[in-house]
């Protein structure tokens, strides 16, 4: 899984799928489970988890020996090792996880986007190197969907539609306002609206 979506060029990350803290935070709640894949598939950076940790010692009022050691932390390796050390395996690879990041990829595309074809393009790479979930197959132009539109346009709003609903369900008694849970008004204050007829 993974192996190729981070690849346009060997060894390099394109930008699309690059997140900063500020970003990812207001796609998806973080969790150091979250964080954890996310860095082991290169879409974040290790300093992702200093502000995620900051943050967290900031909200609790306190800070633990796991906060200290990574805050405390001057190299990659020792960063890594740190937000590593929060989760086990099965945490960090656990089906919840996977379909966080699948929906955050394909937030990404939609926001990322330059027009519906290019983020059909992206879902179909990002359904691929998923293993084909079910939940996104109908907005894969070439799964044929009764009941949706299946042009490049209705498709893609039909997507974002869905990425609206997941966090509204992500966010769901989470400290947020309102117009953050809509994906337009992120995306506008984000300097790039979607507007897709």
């Amino acid at each position: 899984m993974l192996k190729t979506i981070c690849n346009d060029v060997e060894g390099e990350m394109p930008s699309l799928w690059k997140l900063s803290y500020y970003e990812l935070k207001q796609i998806v709640p973080l969790s150091w489970p979250l964080l954890a894949f996310g860095l082991d598939h290169g879409f974040i950076q290790t300093d992702v988890g200093i502000c995620f940790c900051l943050d967290e010692v900031t909200r609790k009022g306190t800070s633990d020996e796991q906060d200290v050691d990574l805050l405390c932390a001057t190299d990659e390796d020792s960063i890594r090792r740190s937000i590593h050390g929060r989760v086990s395996d099965a945490e960090r690879n656990s089906v919840a996880v996977k379909s966080q990041w699948l929906h955050v990829l394909l937030w990404l595309s939609c926001m990322r986007g330059h027009d519906a074809n290019e983020i059909l393009d992206w879902v179909e790479r990002i359904y691929a190197e998923f293993d084909y979930p079910k939940e996104i197959a109908p907005f894969v132009r070439y799964m044929p969907t009764k009941g949706m539109a299946n042009t490049p346009e209705g498709l893609t709003k039909a997507l974002k539609n869905h990425l609206d609903e997941w966090r509204k369900k992500m966010f769901t008694g989470r400290d947020m306002n309102e117009t953050d849970v809509h994906s337009s008004a992120l995306y506008e204050r984000q300097g790039r609206a979607y507007d897709i007829p």
